[in-house]
């Protein structure tokens, strides 16, 4: 009898109440669920895809972390479907009775194998760059994608993956998102009081409990935030955006406007809700009554606009943006230029509100720019080849931003190098075909997250540096752009200095550099895209080795460099060894040159 009542005791799964429950029962297309550590967003997270998994036979559910770390270890991921689910772990001694199913460890397949061929799939992603996010969407078909500490992803990203919800089991598809509140993230907007937000969370950041559960419906225009209609009913969403889904549905007449109109439900918790939690550890309030965050875990004063506390001095390093006086001061006759070689730069644009913008340069100097505002892709081809014969250029001096855009290398000999050539001159024929998504480059590699990152840091350096100078006779010339309806035109200095704000640095939770990704760019920026300012981003990160030498240079700081002999000598140190190894200096280097040689060797072939 005790054996019977300890298996079945193993196939219960743990009851939830009030929040949690309301939160997992949702419908909506997208659950968003916020709060404190210890609330029990993790456990709802988790909970919610039970009945999916157990009524669909050979269903995947995929579920994304920053860290592979948050999957394993105490309290993490892992250890919450634990308790939800009796499931082999072969990493305990200790293993359930009756179990459903089976916990992987392996990095290639992580996360949970159940017996009726279902699957929650952990997929670390700690790179979004575009050909990764390409390669890891590839072949997945799910109803149910879950973005844990949802805050650290670019929005872009969560959205790309919405393509994937194509699985043909049973079952409403859902994005579930969770984080903690953090002042600087996309739900802080989308979830917000504002033009484009659903309306839970207040002006001053505080999530508006008395709405939790509430359901908005919303239209996101192109996956952007700053072109998201939010309504209490399709009708009135409709409404708001008449001109766009009716476009759509030119295309897809069997479809109604309700069908591309989406429905959002967020869910806030505090620890008080985490009731099964608290029934065994009644000390917990204490605890956090009495830490240093008790503000925001014990008396919930938390919301989406407090500091989370980084130290200043490493956030200005990261967080300064370029001043108007360093904008102004590049209109100048150059007085320095490293190099004399010329490039053309072209930020391509067609068929929507950005411009096409093209340079034409000296080294480092600009001596003339011209833009499109509205054009086909024949006529931005048009008016490359025209640029290029005013200056006499050809294809091996053209540098094209081609994300998006890859149909202009079928047009223009361009070459496509992931992380870029370095220098001026080019081993091949050819121009150069730049692309930001891709890895940044071996120089930057350690402390960048992609190339768009490395290259618009090199950018904003070389400008502080004085490195870049643009003709004076530029500076007053007259700029137009389809968003700039009551003003009619600017300056391209003006310009310049607006887009500017959009070029902030901070870390990702990895410590790496990143610039402001371009969702948070567009709302920086009111809409506009930094068409101008991209231009210089090409010039300077494809030429990266004249850069970091020039910011070396002018500045004093040197890029840490290890070479295996540093290495070596790092690894053979020690007090006794001092004068052994000045007396037998000049062996020694021959030791470590051939052991370098050696381990490069070995690392070819990895």
């Amino acid at each position: 009898m005790a054996k019977k009542e300890r298996i079945n005791k193993d196939v219960i799964i743990s009851p939830i109440t009030g929040n949690q429950y309301d939160a997992v029962r949702s419908g909506a297309d997208f659950v968003v669920l916020t709060g404190p550590v210890g609330s029990g967003k993790t456990f709802a997270l988790y909970y919610e895809p039970i009945d999916y998994l157990l009524n669909n036979s050979g269903s995947k559910i995929m579920c994304f972390m920053r860290n592979i770390g948050d999957f394993w270890g105490a309290g993490k991921v892992s250890d919450t479907l634990k308790q939800l689910y009796p499931l082999i772990d072969r990493s305990t001694k200790i293993q359930p009775h009756d179990p459903v199913g089976e916990i992987i460890r392996n990095q290639v397949d992580m996360g949970v194998k159940f017996y009726n061929n279902s699957e929650i799939k952990f997929q670390q992603l700690d790179n979004e760059s575009r050909s990764v996010i390409d390669k890891i969407a590839k072949g997945v078909q799910t109803k149910k994608l879950i973005f844990d500490e949802c805050n650290k992803f670019e929005w872009d990203t969560i959205t790309t993956f919405m393509t994937r919800l194509r699985s043909d089991s049973d079952g409403n598809a859902q994005i579930l998102l969770a984080q903690n509140p953090e002042r600087n993230c996309p739900l802080r907007t989308l979830c917000g009081n504002g033009k484009h937000g659903g309306g839970w969370i207040a002006e001053d950041g505080t999530p508006i409990k008395e709405r939790n559960g509430t359901v908005m419906y919303f239209f996101m225009h192109n996956g952007k935030i700053d072109e998201t209609y939010f309504g209490k009913t399709k009708e009135e969403v409709y409404s708001k955006c008449k001109v766009q889904i009716d476009e759509l549905l030119r295309h897809d007449p069997d479809l109604t406007f309700g069908d591309f109109i989406l429905s959002m439900a967020f869910f806030t918790f505090d620890t008080r809700d985490n009731k099964e939690m608290l029934k065994k550890n009644r000390k917990y309030r204490g605890f956090t009554a009495n830490s240093a965050t008790a503000m925001s875990s014990h008396f919930c004063n938390w919301n989406y606009s407090i500091d989370d506390g980084e130290d200043e001095e490493e956030t200005e390093l990261f967080s300064g943006s370029l001043r108007p006086e360093e904008i102004e001061a590049m209109f100048r006759e150059q007085d320095y230029n490293p190099r004399n070689t010329e490039k053309i730069t072209v930020d391509m644009a067609f068929g929507g509100l950005d411009n096409l913008v093209m340079m034409h340069w000296m080294g480092f100097h600009c001596d003339d720019v011209v833009f499109s505002e509205k054009n086909s892709f024949a006529e931005a081809v048009d008016l490359i080849i025209r640029f290029m014969n005013k200056h006499g250029c050809t294809d091996s001096d053209l540098i094209i931003d081609v994300q998006g855009d890859s149909a202009i290398t079928d047009v223009f000999n361009l070459n496509k190098k992931s992380g870029g050539y370095g220098g001026d001159t080019y081993s091949l024929s050819g121009g150069y075909a730049f692309s930001g998504a891709v890895s940044s480059t071996g120089k930057g590699r350690m402390a960048f997250e992609r190339f768009k990152d490395e290259a618009a840091y090199l950018a904003v350096e070389m400008i502080k540096c004085g490195m870049v100078t643009f003709s004076p006779s530029l500076k007053n010339m007259r700029y137009t752009h389809q968003r700039l309806k009551r003003e009619g035109a600017t300056t391209l200095c003006k310009q310049m200095t607006f887009e500017s704000k959009g070029f902030v640095f901070d870390k990702t939770p990895t410590g790496k550099i990143r610039v402001t990704p371009k969702e948070q760019q567009h709302l920086h920026l009111k809409g506009f895209s930094p068409d101008i300012m991209d231009n210089i981003v090409m010039r300077c990160g494809t030429s990266y080795s004249i850069c970091y030498e020039e910011i070396a240079r002018t500045t004093g700081r040197e890029r840490p460099r290890l070479t295996a002999g540093s290495i070596l000598d790092a690894l053979r140190s020690g007090p006794e060894d001092d004068i052994k190894e000045k007396e037998d200096n000049n062996a020694r280097n021959e030791r470590i040159r051939i052991n370098s040689d050696k381990i490069l060797n070995i690392l070819n072939t990895i």
